[in-house]
């Protein structure tokens, strides 16, 4: 049985408006089943973080147990500390959320002290423990155990019954949060002590070579699935096209989703659209110049 939820969980677009990665979905989603890593060497504006999303909201409605969990660093985490706060953090909400088949909690983002009484009756008590192991992180000196304390609570959850699937992205971003360059080191480490499924995903460049898992490439779109994501894009937004500035989006963006979607989201905030090769020209030196 499926759980009764919104169609979009961490999405920004509906399942059947993502183009041209039913392949990688598929791989993902069978790889939840897995007892190891896997890593996700992408292209830049690739897409990786809506794939991630959409292989997150496919598990999250499907009707499985086992539960996804969804992280991405940002470069606001400042620290290894901060982020590995953050991460714990989000497993739990994510986890309750998913035991309790409620996107609302997601929504409301409670503190990690309300986790406990939030949690299906089954999960009180490990969550209670690891909350309470959160708390007595807080106090130690020593960075590196706290870090690797809080990166372990998927395991820990494994261990009472909530196998997860980890799904972390972003981590070409590690460089510019002070100690993050050990951070890879030390998610690899912990993750390959366990047997849950977990996915590594990062710019191609940084993740080559990085860790010895299997690896699957993430390459931007082919022009016929670029026009596809074109012409949704265009009647999602309300801004007409043609067949020959379709085309042009689709090769002159490389088929990069991130790239097609900035182009939008520029000709929607300017009112313009995108029916002339002046208009596609103009609306794109204005992307590029405007930031």
């Amino acid at each position: 049985m499926k759980r009764v939820v919104e169609d979009k969980i961490f999405a920004t677009c509906n399942a059947d408006g993502f183009v041209g990665r039913e392949a990688e979905l598929v791989r993902l989603s069978d790889h939840a089943e897995a007892t190891d890593g896997l890593a996700m060497l992408c292209e830049p504006s690739a897409g990786a973080s809506e794939l991630l999303r959409q292989a997150y909201d496919r598990l999250f409605t499907g009707g499985g147990e086992i539960v996804p969990f969804y992280f991405e660093i940002k470069p606001n985490d400042t620290d290894a500390r901060t982020l590995a706060t953050r991460f714990v953090r989000e497993f739990l909400v994510q986890t309750v959320a998913f035991r309790r088949s409620d996107k609302k909690i997601l929504d409301a983002a409670p503190e990690i002290c309300e986790l406990a009484e939030l949690a299906v009756p089954a999960d009180g008590y490990w969550i209670d423990r690891l909350v309470e192991t959160c708390k007595s992180d807080s106090g130690l000196k020593d960075d590196s155990s706290a870090v690797r304390n809080c990166l372990s609570a998927p395991l820990r959850a494994a261990g009472h019954g909530a196998k997860s699937f980890v799904l972390i992205d972003g981590l070409d971003v590690l460089p510019e949060i002070r100690g993050g360059e050990s951070l890879l080191a030390d998610m690899v480490s912990i993750f390959s002590r366990g047997s849950i499924p977990y996915v590594f995903s990062g710019l191609r460049r940084f993740m080559f070579r990085r860790t010895t898992l299997p690896t699957m490439p993430l390459h931007c779109l082919k022009p016929g699935e670029a026009g596809v994501l074109v012409e949704n894009l265009s009647a999602s937004h309300g801004i007409a096209i043609n067949d020959q500035t379709r085309d042009l989006i689709a090769i002159q963006l490389g088929g990069r989703p991130g790239a097609i979607r900035s182009l939008f989201a520029t000709a929607n905030e300017h009112g313009v659209n995108l029916d002339t090769f002046e208009r596609v020209q103009k609306t794109y030196t204005d992307e590029i110049f405007g930031g």
